[in-house]
């Protein structure tokens, strides 16, 4: 949904760094904090606001691209792969022009010496870095935040219980990186740093928690 993003900024310094970096034709709007479309804590002397920004409803936006592609899905675990051809555990090989792998860190940790066979692809090279999503009963706000932290709309299944409205999500935390794929949740360190966090930002932290989404991405930083 085009909402906007709303990105808060502490200082002029801030400011001017933005206004050096951003590209010349991307609309913006420089706001104060009496014009905020949203009630912020104090602190904030600039808000930058990106109407062309929002925030998408993730399965939707899959689910339009797989239609839109026509795309077969075949829901299957693979055992190898190479630049043409993948193999499945059943034993089935699927040929194609191309093969691009998205595993991300799951798919890396199922990897074996069979993986990515003549593509120079190393599972094992990369890291798994963890962070996690509160999931929460309603918005916090009307439009995405960005401050260090992401304090957004999202359509989450059950918010609409708790009011008929959209949920919301407030993340996300970082974890320190494994050589291995491990989703255990933040520790309190981290979950506090959040926390914190959302704190400088919203002065209205009523919505309560109703779970934890937790994913992990491959990174090539050690």
């Amino acid at each position: 949904e085009q909402t906007g993003v709303l990105r808060p900024l502490a200082s002029d310094a801030a400011r001017a760094k933005f206004e050096a970096n951003l590209p010349p034709d991307l609309p913006r709007q420089w706001l104060t904090p009496a014009a905020s479309p949203f009630h912020l804590a104090p602190g904030w002397p600039h808000l930058l606001l990106l109407p062309q920004g929002g925030w998408v409803a993730a399965g939707a936006l899959v689910a339009a691209l797989v239609t839109a592609s026509g795309a077969a899905l075949k829901p299957a675990r693979a055992s190898a792969w190479s630049a043409h051809s993948t193999t499945l555990e059943s034993g089935e090989v699927l040929h194609a022009d191309a093969v691009v792998w998205c595993g991300g860190s799951v798919g890396a940790s199922w990897g074996g010496a069979t993986w990515g066979g003549g593509t120079g692809f190393d599972p094992g090279a990369f890291s798994h870095r963890a962070g996690s999503l509160l999931l929460l009963e309603r918005a916090a706000a009307p439009l995405p935040i960005s401050a260090g932290v992401y304090l957004a709309p999202a359509a989450l299944e059950g918010a609409a219980m708790h009011g008929g409205g959209l949920g919301g999500v407030l993340g996300a935390t970082f974890e320190a990186p494994s050589s291995q794929y491990a989703l255990t949740g933040p520790p309190l360190k981290s979950l506090h740093w959040l926390l914190e966090r959302a704190a400088t930002l919203s002065a209205d932290l009523s919505p309560a928690v109703m779970g934890l989404w937790t994913g992990s991405r491959l990174s090539g930083e050690r």
